[in-house]
């Protein structure tokens, strides 16, 4: 708050030099002297007021985001609970699926052929994944439900090859 009284009363300072400097130097009396200092004081009363109320608004936010972040860990905390894991557990999760993502991706890639086995095996990681409670967090359900796709076009695509021969 003091480097605000003191940045408000350097602007009143270079206002008012700044004024001085732009109209000619006029003797003023004594009683223009107070009369101006006055209307002076009062604009940085003024200052100061709004300053002291935008600090108060923003005390009034910072506990208001400190409540909301204590709601949002509570409610990670909750939805942990529901999926029986811990966040260790989801983020090993996320990385298995991670790593079946592009194990999936390089299947793409193999002929019909080569993909026969490995294809099986694909399937049975992607269905064992929707086995996890951990399978029902939004994200992890997106990508699963991607490589789910993905695999559904893999065994089509495979299932073709094989029948035009």
């Amino acid at each position: 708050m003091n480097v605000k009284k003191v940045l408000s009363t350097i602007l009143c300072s270079l206002l008012l030099t700044s004024f001085s400097s732009v109209y000619p130097q006029e003797e003023m009396s004594l009683k223009e002297y107070h009369a101006k200092l006055d209307h002076w004081k009062q604009r940085q009363a003024k200052t100061d007021s709004v300053l002291k109320q935008l600090d108060e608004e923003i005390a009034k936010l910072k506990a208001e985001l400190l409540k909301t972040e204590g709601e949002i860990k509570q409610t990670g905390q909750e939805i942990y609970e529901l999926i029986e894991a811990n966040e260790a557990e989801v983020e090993e999760f996320r990385q298995k699926l991670e790593e079946l993502e592009k194990k999936v991706d390089a299947l793409e890639q193999k002929t019909a052929e080569s993909q026969f086995d490995l294809r099986k095996k694909m399937n049975h990681d992607v269905a064992s994944c929707w086995k996890d409670k951990i399978s029902t967090l939004s994200d992890v359900h997106a990508r699963l439900s991607l490589l789910e796709k993905k695999m559904v076009l893999i065994n089509l695509k495979t299932r073709d090859s094989s029948t035009k021969k």
